[in-house]
């Protein structure tokens, strides 16, 4: 089994494009260890033992242990976070009779980690020097009281020193994932299996906002526990028969599946705390606590049946259904079947340069239920009056007919092989629809709700997929291995429909001024709508008589985050005991808007604004009179920060990108000589992530910045964290 014996992780922060920063903590590097154990602990009586020792040795018991007592520390770019990592894992085979066998494995992660606040609060946030210009962070960050210092005189913005020091969070998390599972075989073709799995965490977290802190003089502290438990249960009846003189091959299975997920989350927030460096809810005068249960259960039965013939036809058809505890009752079962057919026409074409030739194609139906609790609106704890708890409905306005979402894709695709498998090329067309896709959409606060759950319509997406991949290219050559393989993708996604007498959803919105996140008919989903240059029919922008571009009344979708095509170029190249991997990333079209630069225009705080009291004259045509501009403006302290900072489109950038994802180079030692040690293979590893990225996108990385967008949809960019370049060195034992 392999054990890491060293992992070294060294961490170096990408920088911000326009902005010139320093490194705040000493700009010393991060560095981290693992460390293994490998002791293989068997308490029990000296017969239990013997009877362990025999099963393993006759190989009716097989015993894996990973991990058994791995602790991972990694220091980070900011100063004082931590993060300590325990794990055990263990796996057991056992055959108690030729028929059944038994399987076992249990995988336990500790971990205690010092973490930050994100968002208003957060450093990073406190760093970004979105706001006015930032104040010396190396002076003191608490005065002789123990109280906060501040660094931003204009917007009483804490230092982010303070809450490094005195406002982080703590953590404790503990996660068991057991499975266990029973193989009978009844016959010679038919057997049955049942697997039982569970997966349960408990997440202690607490945070304290000492006297003296920020906006909260009198200090604050809150403790958090999450208990989580999800069990998974399987029982499958399958079989195997051959048929026509082992002509036809038929595989089939039914079985039975059964999810049931329980979350529960307490928060106990304290107010007004008595006395300092005391750090229990205890010392809050004011304590509330808030409860949140969650329950879902999924029941599914399926089936399946393959058939194939002479090894170059094959069929497969399955179908599932399941019953949902989160739809109402009417709408909870809903049936997704399947069917797929594969001919390999090569079988049929003996020449020695074509070595496969297959065509496949496929129709499939995929259901997903609703989140929990979204069929009836209900109460929450709102806070305290008069020494009474006080409910209030739920901003969010669930569905009593919300229906399960239902995914329909057809795929065609063509496998091809050549020369001696030197050439290998994958050709796949899909193009799936989903109908009833379930959102969140906002409402006006007029109707006491802010956003509200439905089926949002009917939502297309379409698309080519190419792999290329050449394998063993110096075949030819004593030593050397290189293999390379090329991965194109492109999508097209479009809103085909929405609920009758709406013209579009608004699904998220900006934080900075206004623009919206849309589902609209002909438009790909989470388009970006929001304000823009105003133009003449010929594309001209339109001035007003004062020289400078005219905002729009109203708002317009301006760009697609989705991008036109994706494709990723990897190599392998070896030669002798020598490996060198690297994977280069692309992705090209779709935009963000960088609502960052925005605000950062108007606090004066982009590197645009340098140019602040020179003269220019804006391309256009004046609005009143229908001419040429000609008419030279200066670049006041007003352009910047109402005439350029809130008009949307000054923001929409192109968020292509291309990136040197991963490179590593390994050794693996030659153990000729050592044929009688007990070490079987050892390999060293340096590897590097994230290490190069060509972008035009003005802010952090447009991949790691912190987005608003609908699921995996990047479309606005807001108050982004630059993302980080990792280097590893590893050594790899197997015994």
């Amino acid at each position: 089994e392999s054990y890491d014996l060293l992992t070294t992780i060294l961490r170096k922060e990408w920088g911000f494009k326009g902005i010139v920063m320093s490194d705040w903590f000493g700009g010393k590097d991060a560095v981290g260890q693992m460390k293994v154990g490998n002791d293989l602990l068997m308490p029990g009586t000296d017969a239990q033992k013997k009877m362990i020792s025999d099963a393993i040795a006759n190989g009716s018991l097989d015993i894996k242990v990973l991990d058994e007592n791995a602790e991972r520390m990694v220091d980070y770019i900011l100063a004082t976070p931590s993060y300590k990592k325990y794990s055990f894992l263990i796996k057991a085979d056992y055959k108690l009779t030729n028929r059944l066998s038994v399987t076992f494995s249990s995988n336990y992660t500790g971990s205690d980690m010092v973490t930050f606040p994100i968002g208003y609060r957060g450093p990073a946030y406190a760093l970004s020097t979105i706001f006015s210009p930032v104040y010396d962070i190396n002076g003191p960050w608490k005065d002789g009281q123990g109280n906060t210092t501040f660094y931003s005189k204009n917007n009483f913005k804490t230092t982010p020193v303070w809450i490094i020091h005195e406002e982080p969070e703590t953590g404790n998390l503990n996660r068991l994932i057991g499975n266990t599972g029973l193989d009978y075989k009844i016959s010679k073709h038919l057997d049955i299996s049942y697997k039982l799995g569970i997966d349960y965490f408990s997440d202690k977290r607490k945070r304290v906002r000492p006297i003296g802190s920020p906006f909260i003089a009198d200090g604050d502290i809150y403790d958090i526990y999450i208990n989580s438990r999800n069990i998974n249960s399987d029982l499958i009846l399958s079989g195997k028969n051959n048929l026509f003189g082992n002509n036809i091959t038929i595989n089939w299975l039914i079985g039975n599946n059964i999810i049931d997920e329980h979350y529960d989350r307490s928060f106990i927030y304290g107010e007004h705390l008595n006395l300092r460096n005391f750090n229990d809810i205890s010392n809050a005068k004011t304590v509330t606590v808030t409860n949140s249960v969650k329950n879902r259960r999924i029941i599914g039965v399926f089936g399946q049946l393959d058939v194939d013939y002479k090894k170059y036809l094959f069929l497969e058809f399955s179908a599932r259904n399941d019953w949902s505890s989160t739809l109402p009752k009417k709408n909870n079962s809903y049936l997704y079947p399947s069917a797929s057919a594969g001919f390999i026409f090569s079988e049929f074409i003996k020449q020695p340069w074509f070595n496969l030739g297959k065509i496949r194609a496929s129709i499939a139906r995929i259901g997903n239920d609703a989140p929990v609790y979204s069929t009836s609106n209900t109460y929450y704890l709102s806070g305290i009056v008069a020494g009474q708890s006080a409910f209030s409905v739920s901003n969010v306005s669930n569905n009593p007919n919300i229906k399960p979402e239902i995914s329909t894709s057809v795929e065609m695709g063509m496998d091809l092989s050549f020369l001696d498998e030197l050439l290998n090329l994958n050709l796949t067309y899909y193009k799936r629809t989903t109908k009833d896709q379930i959102a969140m959409a906002s409402l006006p606060g007029s109707t006491g709700y802010s956003s509200y759950i439905l089926n949002a319509g009917k939502i297309e997406n379409k698309g080519l997929e190419i792999t290329l991949g050449l394998s063993n290219i110096l075949r030819k050559q004593k030593n050397w291995k290189w293999d390379v393989n090329i991965n194109f993708t492109k999508n097209r996604n479009r809103v085909l429909s929405i609920p009758s007498g709406l013209n579009e959803l608004i699904i998220g919105q900006s934080a900075w001024f206004g623009a919206n996140v849309l589902v609209k008919p002909g438009y790909a989903y989470g388009s970006i709508s929001g304000t823009y240059y105003e133009r003449d029919k010929e594309n001209n922008m339109l001035l007003g008589d004062d020289g400078f571009p005219i905002k729009s009344a109203d708002q317009k979708i301006m760009g697609d985050p989705n991008p036109d095509w994706s494709m990723n170029f990897s190599n392998t190249i070896g030669y002798k005991n020598w490996s060198l991997d690297f994977l280069f990333d692309t992705k090209q079209g779709g935009v963000l808007l960088n609502e960052s630069r925005l605000a950062m225009w108007s606090f004066g705080t982009d590197i645009d604004v340098e140019q602040l009291g020179t003269k220019r004259v804006f391309e256009g045509i004046v609005k009143s009179t229908g001419a040429v501009n000609t008419k030279e403006v200066t670049l006041t302290e007003d352009y910047f920060r109402s005439k350029r900072s809130f008009i949307d489109e000054a923001g929409i950038e192109d968020a292509s990108w291309v990136r040197l994802r991963n490179v590593s180079l390994s050794y693996q030692f030659n153990l000729q000589k050592f044929k009688k040690s007990f070490i079987r293979r050892i390999v060293l590893t340096a590897s590097g992530r994230n290490l190069w990225i060509s972008t035009k996108y003005s802010g952090t990385d447009p991949e790691s910045a912190s987005v608003l967008g609908p699921g995996n949809v990047q479309v606005i960019d807001m108050f982004g964290v630059p993302g980080t370049r990792s280097y590893s060195f590893t050594l790899k034992m197997n015994f």
